[in-house]
């Protein structure tokens, strides 16, 4: 049997709100950016990527410093592309 809609949160018991990728290398980047919550509720979607972007960005910045800082580049996709504009990636 299929479940009703509700307007309820949806909550994934277990999983992180939002998860990334920083790959580093010759060309770093943060080449992948999930979250759990479903894009339709944008308020908690887009507070669940912008902490996890900030934690990628701490970690970029404890293990090369500041002179790398610029040359960390960003993946976004249609979905992520508002949270990775918001920290200045174009």
């Amino acid at each position: 049997a299929m479940a009703a809609a509700t307007s309820e949160p949806s909550i994934v018991v277990g999983a992180p709100a939002a998860c990334g990728r920083l790959r580093p290398g010759p060309n770093p980047v943060i080449d992948v950016l999930r979250s759990s919550i479903a894009k339709e509720q944008v308020d908690r979607c887009g507070a669940s990527m912008d902490a996890c972007i900030e934690k990628l960005l701490e970690c970029w910045l404890e293990n090369l410093g500041d002179d790398e800082f610029e040359s960390l580049g960003a993946s976004a996709t249609l979905y992520t592309s508002d949270a990775f504009e918001r920290f200045g990636f174009a």
